[in-house]
């Protein structure tokens, strides 16, 4: 557990305030964090067994919860994010998957299942693993 971890799982105190949504509390947040730390390190995760170097790990979000949390979790476990415009090109998102050497790519929830993506046929090209994330409700 890092030490930012370990700094905010004892507060219920607001750490992420949506307008017209949910108010996060840090020890929330914790939650979600390790929540998609074990995503990355499962031994299931196909990510698992890419570790001989830093996990460099493409965010393709809207701004929301689901940003901040994959934005966290990347980089409070010591990978390398690289947030990417959603909206790029299929031939954007190939230059920057291909020059960041991404081990995945993080979208929103439905994505992997349209194959026509722009962000998911640059992921099937640069051998990305895609993760999916969302928010339902609190924890």
């Amino acid at each position: 557990m890092t030490t930012f971890q370990q700094a905010i799982k004892t507060t219920d105190k607001p750490a992420i305030i949506i307008p017209d949504g949910p108010t996060i509390t840090y020890n929330h947040l914790n939650k979600i964090l390790s929540h998609l730390h074990n995503v990355f390190t499962s031994p299931q995760s196909p990510l698992s067994s890419t570790a001989t170097e830093p996990r460099k790990i493409g965010i393709a979000l809207p701004n929301g919860l689901e940003f901040i949390a994959s934005y966290l979790a990347v980089t409070t476990f010591g990978y390398v994010a690289a947030p990417l415009n959603a909206n790029y090109k299929e031939k954007e998102f190939d230059f920057y998957l291909d020059d960041l050497k991404a081990s995945a790519i993080i979208v929103p929830r439905g994505a992997h299942s349209n194959p026509n993506l722009d962000i998911i046929k640059s992921a099937k090209t640069n051998n990305a693993v895609v993760i999916e994330v969302w928010f339902d409700e609190i924890c």
